[in-house]
């Protein structure tokens, strides 16, 4: 499945919720000693207090090297919940943290 399809299987994807706080990942030091770059993407549920619940990952490249440090970051996220007729709502989304070592070893948040 390529990225646009992936994400388009989501709704809403991340663009449509409000971020109150974001936590980046830690880069994993045997990462950075092999040089190994990679990417994570996440599907989790905002729940209606605006933290996160349920969080899986849905493509890992390489295989399990970034997981547990993605998944630690994603539990700490924030967001303003859905609201629909005055109701708060969970909601769905997705998330790809970037592991990139040109960028000073920093993970973006894509």
């Amino acid at each position: 499945m390529d990225q646009e399809a992936l994400y388009s299987s989501f709704a809403p994807r991340l663009k449509d919720l409000l971020v109150l706080k974001v936590v980046r990942p830690l880069y994993p030091m045997a990462a950075v000693m092999r040089r190994i770059e990679g990417h994570v993407v996440v599907e989790f549920t905002v729940q209606k207090d605006g933290s996160v619940g349920k969080a899986l990952i849905v493509e890992s490249v390489p295989e399990d090297i970034f997981d547990a440090v993605a998944l630690s970051a994603i539990q700490q996220f924030r967001f303003q919940p859905p609201e629909v007729d005055g109701n708060l709502m969970t909601a769905d989304a997705v998330l790809r943290f970037a592991f990139r070592l040109d960028n000073g070893g920093k993970v973006s948040v894509e």
